[in-house]
């Protein structure tokens, strides 16, 4: 978790704090400078018995070029120096492009 998402949790905490010393919304998002519908959506997930915590969202990774993928795409090259782009990226399961940047950015190729 980032810091920034460190920085939100704990503003959803003391939120949550206030409102439950008894502030009412409004008050309570001028406290914090945030929008009501943020003070409300907290307020809710109090009332729901929900974690304040940020939680891993699903969805697109950040980059296909790991480590891993590098390394399978250097024994790859390395087993046949004549592989083609397009055949890299079907055995690899990524993009033309992700390869050619591996192979020049990475691999240095």
């Amino acid at each position: 978790m980032g810091n920034q998402s460190d920085q939100h949790e704990a503003k959803r905490v003391a939120i949550a704090e206030q409102l439950r010393a008894g502030l009412d919304t409004l008050a309570v998002s001028r406290m914090f400078n945030v929008s009501k519908s943020t003070v409300i959506r907290v307020k809710n997930k109090l009332q729901m018995g929900a974690t304040l915590q940020t939680h891993v969202r699903s969805g697109r990774p950040r980059s296909v070029r790991t480590r891993s993928v590098v390394a399978r795409a250097k024994r790859i090259i390395s087993e046949d120096p004549t592989t083609k782009i397009g055949t890299l990226s079907k055995r690899l399961h990524v993009s033309d492009r992700t390869c050619l940047r591996m192979v020049k950015n990475d691999l240095k190729l």
